[in-house]
């Protein structure tokens, strides 16, 4: 089983360098723990999750490793690619 670097998790994001800390792999195992978090919250809910990336290479790799551990756990994932941080808070008060 792959262990987390518990480190690059902040308060209001997830940090670290590519692909030491953060890889395929990670982000895959954080899509799906954090449905698995939210299926212990709320138990009946139905999980719409919106998804963005930035411009950095690694990105588009992360962003679909994530995706496919939120799906593969139940997420409907509405995927609205590159985006700046003011475009994903609207898209997830929007969407």
């Amino acid at each position: 089983m792959l262990k987390i670097n518990e480190s690059i998790f902040r308060s209001y994001d997830i940090r670290g360098l590519h692909p030491a800390e953060i890889n395929k792999e990670t982000a895959y195992l954080i899509g799906k723990a954090y449905i698995r978090w939210l299926k212990r919250q709320t138990p009946n809910a139905k999980y719409q999750i919106l998804v963005s990336r930035d411009m950095r290479d690694s990105s588009p790799e992360l962003s679909k490793e994530l995706i496919r551990g939120l799906t593969e756990s139940g997420a409907n994932v509405v995927n609205i690619g590159l985006s700046t941080t003011p475009m994903h808070y609207f898209g997830i008060n929007f969407l």
